[in-house]
């Protein structure tokens, strides 16, 4: 989920995209009850939060990707306990992207506006132009 609460999900190459900031919601089942999960990314280990299964061996966490997370490929891993007690991780690859600034998008904004206004005017100034040496 991005920072605007917006849900994303898998990108074209199987992986997630997030930017510094985002929130990757974790569900699922099948741990020991009552063990802890840990959330990490890897290329630089960078251990982003916990969670505890509860009774039936569900966890739950929404784990926010940190600012100082360097944009890039990565690997989101949890580490937990399987409902055998065996340890064992489940990692998903990440993509960090950085993240577009107000200005940037305000920049492209006014790019359009002056490509379709000159468009515009190629497409009816001609025609003004006839009008008034008729």
């Amino acid at each position: 989920m991005d920072s605007s609460e917006v849900k994303k999900g898998l990108s074209a190459s199987g992986g997630l995209e997030l930017e510094p900031g985002d929130s990757l919601s974790f569900r699922a089942e099948g741990f020991s009850p009552l063990s802890e999960g840990e959330f990490w990314i890897f290329s630089e280990p960078t251990r982003v939060g916990s969670a505890t299964a509860n009774d039936a061996g569900r966890l739950n966490a929404d784990v926010e990707i940190p600012s100082t997370v360097e944009p890039g490929s990565h690997r989101f891993v949890v580490s937990a306990k399987d409902a055998q007690g065996k340890k064992f991780d489940l990692a998903v690859g990440l993509q960090v992207v950085a993240e577009q600034s107000n200005d940037v998008r305000w920049q492209v904004i006014f790019a359009l506006v002056v490509l379709i206004g000159g468009a515009l005017m190629a497409l009816f100034l001609p025609s003004a132009f006839r009008r008034r040496r008729a």
